[in-house]
Formats: C-alpha cells, sequence, structure tokens
C-alpha cells in the first residue's frame, strides 16, 4: 500500500478502537439506533447522492425490525421514525426536546425570517402565536368566503379549459391565500405576478428543506465557493430562489400597508395592523411581515398539489367518484352547488378527502404542513435522549416518515388501496371516528401545522362543487384508446405532486353551467 493508504487505514483502524473502548468501559452508554453500516468520518455519504425517500426509510424498517432508524451523514446522526407511536411519544410527548429545526445551510440563509424552518425559541414563538391568535379554526369566516368565492371562479375556468386543470388549481391556490392574508380580490389576482413569484419561492423552499440535497448544509465553507465552480452550481439556485423569496415577502405586504390607510377589507393583515400600538410598531409590524409571509410561502402551491392527486384518484377508481355524485346529488341535488353548510351531510366527501391525503400522501396544508409529506418536515433534538433502550444524539436531524405512518397495515386494512369507505360506519354511512384520520402529515407537538383547518376546508369545498358539475374519467388518444395515467410521482422535493398526466373533464349535463353561472353572480354579489 502507499503511504496515503497506509495512513487512511490507521486512521480507520484508531477510530474503530476508539468506538470500540468507549463503549467498552462507558457503561451508561446505550446504542445508537440500528441503520445501515456507516463509515467513519464519512458516514453513510452515498446518500447525499442517492437521497433516500420515504421507500428506503420504509425498507429500513422492515430489514432492521425498528420503528426508529439511525443513518450518519458526515458526523450528523439522523433519526428516522417510521411508526406513529414513535412520532407521538417523541415529538408529541417529548415536545420540548424535539420542537426545533434542523441548521441547513441553504434553507437558513434564505428564509431565516420563516417561522416554518426558523429554530424554537422567542421568534418562532411570536410569529406562530400571532398566527394562532388572529387567524384559528374558531372564525372560520377568515377563510371560507374566500375560499367558496375562489372555487366558484375556478369551476368556470375549469369548464371554459379542462386540459389546463394543474395551471387553473394553481390560479385558484395562489388567489385564495393572497385573499386570505392580503386582502386582494380573489378574481382580480388570479393572473398576478405574486402568485409566480410564490411558486418559484415555495419550489426552493421544498426543495431546501430536504435534508441531504445540498453539499452545503453538511460542509458549511462550501458556501464561499464562487458559482462558476464545478459542484458550486447551487450559488446559481440561491440567487434566483433569493429574489423570489425578496418579492414573495416584501412585495404583496407593503403594497397592502400603503393601501391601509384607504381602508384594506378584512385579511390577515388588515386585522394584525389594526391593533398595533405603543412604540414597538416597527418591530411588530416586521413580525406581521414575516408571518405574513410564512403563511403566503406555505400555502400557495400545498392544498394545489392535494387537488391534484384528487382529480388522479378519480380519473383511476370511477366507482369512488360515482359513489360520491350519488351522496352529492342526494343531498345538494342539481339546482345549487354545495357549501359549507353541507359539510356534516356529505360524510363520503370528506372520506374521499381524507383517503386521498391518507394515499397520496402529500403536503396539503397552509403553514405547513405540512399536511401530506411523504416525509414529515425535519425536527431537531436539543437535548440527549433514550427511546426504546436506543440513544437518540443531541443535535441529531429527526424526520418522521409519515408514508410508513399513513400505509402501515396495523392500522389500515389494505393500505395500498384507495378505499374511502375505511372511514365510513356501514351502520348508518356516517363518519366512523374510530378510524384513524390520516393527520400524521401536519406535523406533531409543538410544530404541528396551525393552518390546518383552512386546509381541509380548501380541499372540501373544492372536491365537492368540482364532483357536483363535473365528471372526470380517462382521457383518449388520437385512435380512441384509453390512456392509462401512471401514477408517478416527481419525488424531486419534499413535497411531492403527480407528474403530468391527461384525463377529460366534462360537465355532468347542460343546467350544471347555468348552475355555475348563477352561482359565481351569487357570490360576487351582483
Amino acid at each position: 500500500m502507499s503511504p496515503f493508504q497506509n495512513f487512511l487505514f490507521l486512521c480507520w483502524s484508531t477510530s474503530l478502537i476508539a468506538m470500540y473502548l468507549f463503549r467498552r468501559f462507558n457503561k451508561n452508554s446505550k446504542s445508537l439506533p440500528p441503520g445501515p453500516l456507516s463509515l467513519p468520518w464519512i458516514g453513510n455519504i452515498k446518500c447525499l447522492f442517492s437521497r433516500p425517500n420515504w421507500i428506503t426509510y420504509t425498507e429500513w424498517y422492515r430489514t432492521y425490525e425498528s420503528d426508529i432508524v439511525h443513518v450518519n451523514i458526515a458526523g450528523n446522526s439522523i433519526i428516522i421514525l417510521n411508526t406513529l407511536e414513535a412520532a407521538m411519544e417523541l415529538l408529541e410527548q417529548r415536545s420540548s426536546i424535539y420542537s426545533s429545526r434542523p441548521t441547513l445551510r441553504m434553507l437558513n440563509d434564505l428564509w431565516e425570517w420563516s417561522f416554518i424552518s426558523m429554530p424554537y425559541g422567542q421568534k418562532w414563538n411570536a410569529q406562530r402565536k400571532l398566527f394562532v391568535n388572529m387567524f384559528n379554526a374558531n372564525n372560520p369566516e377568515h377563510h371560507e368566503p374566500q375560499e367558496l368565492k375562489s372555487t366558484r371562479l375556478f369551476l368556470l375556468k375549469l369548464y371554459e379549459k379542462p386540459e389546463d386543470f394543474v395551471h387553473l388549481l394553481r390560479k385558484m391556490g395562489g388567489s385564495t391565500i393572497l385573499s386570505v392574508i392580503y386582502g386582494y380580490d380573489v378574481g382580480a389576482v388570479q393572473d398576478s405576478a405574486h402568485t409566480e413569484n410564490a411558486e418559484q419561492g415555495a419550489d426552493g423552499f421544498m426543495q431546501t428543506f430536504m435534508p441531504g440535497s445540498f453539499l452545503v448544509d453538511y460542509i458549511p465553507w462550501m458556501r464561499y465557493i464562487p458559482s462558476w465552480f464545478p459542484g458550486a452550481s447551487f450559488q446559481c439556485r440561491a440567487q434566483v430562489w433569493k429574489e423570489a423569496m425578496e418579492k414573495l415577502l416584501h412585495g404583496p405586504f407593503d403594497e397592502m400597508r400603503n393601501s391601509f390607510e384607504e381602508g384594506l377589507q378584512s385579511c390577515f393583515v388588515s386585522r394584525c395592523m389594526g391593533k398595533l400600538s405603543g412604540d414597538s410598531n416597527i418591530d411588530q409590524e416586521w413580525v406581521i411581515k414575516q408571518t405574513a409571509g410564512s403563511m403566503y410561502l406555505a400555502g400557495t402551491d400545498t392544498t394545489v398539489n392535494t387537488l391534484w392527486s384528487f382529480f388522479l384518484a378519480m380519473t383511476k377508481y370511477p366507482e369512488c367518484q360515482k359513489k360520491a355524485q350519488e351522496e352529492l346529488d342526494r343531498v345538494v341535488g342539481a339546482k345549487r352547488l354545495p357549501d359549507f353548510d353541507d359539510r356534516n351531510s356529505l360524510p363520503y366527501i370528506q372520506a374521499i378527502v381524507y383517503e386521498v391525503m391518507r394515499q397520496f400522501c402529500l403536503f396539503s396544508s397552509y403553514c405547513l404542513p405540512t399536511q401530506y409529506v411523504s416525509i414529515g418536515l425535519p425536527h431537531f433534538s436539543s437535548e440527549e435522549d433514550v427511546y426504546d433502550g436506543y440513544r437518540i444524539p443531541k443535535g441529531s436531524i429527526v424526520i418522521a416518515n409519515v408514508w410508513a405512518m399513513l400505509h402501515e397495515e396495523k392500522i389500515y386494512t389494505d393500505p395500498y388501496i384507495f378505499n374511502p369507505d375505511r372511514y365510513i360506519r356501514l351502520a348508518d354511512g356516517q363518519l366512523d371516528h374510530d378510524v384513524i384520520k390520516p393527520l400524521a402529515g401536519f406535523g406533531f407537538g409543538r410544530r404541528v401545522c396551525p393552518g390546518k383547518h383552512m386546509a381541509f376546508s380548501a380541499t372540501w369545498i373544492a372536491v365537492a362543487s368540482i364532483l357536483s358539475v363535473f365528471n372526470i374519467s380517462k382521457a383518449l388518444d388520437a385512435d380512441g384508446d384509453i390512456i392509462e395515467p401512471s401514477m408517478e410521482y416527481d419525488t424531486s422535493t419534499l413535497q411531492n405532486r403527480p407528474r403530468p398526466f391527461k384525463c377529460s373533464i366534462k360537465l355532468r349535463s347542460p343546467e350544471r353551467l347555468h348552475v355555475m353561472q348563477t352561482d359565481v353572480d351569487f357570490v360576487e354579489g351582483k
């Protein structure tokens, strides 16, 4: 062997001996959770390049027969939680230890102001408290009117251009959140540049929040490498995302701030600004801007992805669509569209929403959400801890494998089958509250999504309205042959979305068009 190889072998041997002696003489030490083979110094370095996802994590769960798995990446401990029991025990019951976020260089440099990624502390608490106080589940009037109006407008646009349903979903989601937070008119802001900025910013946010996405997260000095240097393309991407982030944070807020004195319609910002007092207005206003930006960032593209998956599910499972439409016809009829007052009378619609969230496992909530991701947003252990006899080192990145939790056979019979009836009682056809709802994607403990009520209502009214007036089916090619949707998903970011697919979207009957037009006029006050 060469001198360099001898040196490497000596270092490797010394590391192994040191680890053995530490465990041999430290009788109080606990072993780390099981996991893939870790090499000295570099650990499971290949994970940085293969970017393991929830499928890999679930395979480890089965291979090592442990609900928690440990991975070492360049000296950084990552703990994967694969069961709901483990997540509840650690992230819920021990939330004082696991409520922070890891320091990911790309993420924190770009979005240090957002309480979604912010470490646990006073700044985080100020934003979280403001959000909860001013925008909670007890005040549906703060978001349901905007959701209803944007859904009605979406239906008409979908009738005009059904092939553009994904683009229209994005416009609907963006206009809704702009209206709820900043007071924009839903119809007037459908094609606003603000929605495009938010989409770009949200895309960068999702990519940088994925642990292992960028080497600079684990090798901090790489941030000083110029963008032209091989391997430093992340610098160019960071610049693009930073520009989008600046527009996202300041653009809509400053516009609304300038028009506040003229009488802004009720929204999150206006309610917060109306309560400003004292000499600390500047600091308070900055907290309002940051909180609004966090809501805007999280809410732009999340419910959109759930509804995108809903279209895929209805294309693939027409029998579920038929059953939902039978319920709608029985309760709502054909002379009006469903509204929020119908919610308790449409249990199967709610069951479809639950099953889409469970089966397709996506981010789907405002202020994250998180709702419905295949892996939850990472937590950070601020203290040394022990679970089930295993040691969890201080400073570990802790990830909930939500996909495994929502496909656990002990909880959901035949978990890989799309079956909304799993949430329905056979006796009376109502929701079965004994079945565990797919809430894991909303997060855990003090980091649970504070805006999940908005996610549920926005998704529910869209699903009910779409099924009330449209039939969704498999598309046909030029020869009249059926095009089977691939069911493939883009897993390049933390927030997964279906790969583009074609489907047929047609009115259930001609009179439905008149109902849509009449209802839009009503919600717009015409």
